[in-house]
């Protein structure tokens, strides 16, 4: 895992990127990668990295909901644990693009992926001897989804969800919970692949 600090010309920059890969109970992976935007991204980002495991992990153990809904799930209850464990004044304007992944092992592999905001997921595979890159997620554009969020209020501009003189650049994302009203949703978007190549995940 690497993390590299951002630099700003004009104030220092605090690193607001986090990550984690835990193995679950059964064996499988989860690897979460998120990036931090606004004043308290780094806090977000970083409360998020502290309970989210958890949440994903309730959620897949509780045996109610297959993979990508538990992944949707657990997405959905880190906002209420934003309010509920202190963050909520630092969440108000700042949040965090998530990418989660669960991967199943073996000679059949089998990745799962839940991505709210502008993180990006790669699969690599070795296909006759050379490696091939495929993109499995979708940023959060909110060009793509601009209808939604006018329909709830927000303005749309150069990629922008504007609410006053608040914005995002993505339509998806943790935290930001002054742009819940406007229609920013904390619910991922979802993807599934498998197969049985040699290959590797990049987040």
């Amino acid at each position: 895992m690497v993390s590299l600090q951002g630099v700003d010309p004009d104030r220092p920059k605090d690193n607001q990127d986090a990550c984690y890969v835990a193995e679950l109970p059964d064996g499988r992976l989860q690897a979460v990668v998120l990036d931090g935007h606004g004043k308290k991204g780094h806090v977000v980002s970083g409360a998020l990295k502290a309970f989210l495991p958890d949440l994903l992990t309730e959620q897949l153990a509780s045996g109610k909901h297959d993979i990508p809904t538990a992944m949707r799930m657990a997405f959905m209850a880190s906002d209420a644990t934003l309010r509920e464990k202190g963050v909520g004044q630092s969440a108000w304007a700042s949040g965090a693009a998530a990418l989660a992944a669960v991967v199943e092992r073996g000679a059949t592999w089998h990745i799962d992926v839940a991505c709210a905001g502008d993180c990006h997921a790669w699969l690599l595979e070795k296909v006759e001897g050379r490696w091939r890159g495929s993109s499995i997620s979708q940023a959060s554009s909110c060009e793509r989804e601009r209808d939604r969020l006018e329909a709830a209020g927000a303005r749309v501009s150069k990629g922008i969800l504007w609410a006053g003189p608040i914005g995002v650049a993505m339509s998806r994302a943790l935290g930001d919970l002054a742009l819940r009203p406007f229609g920013l949703l904390c619910e991922p978007e979802l993807q599934e692949i498998s197969g049985q190549n040699e290959a590797f995940l990049c987040l």
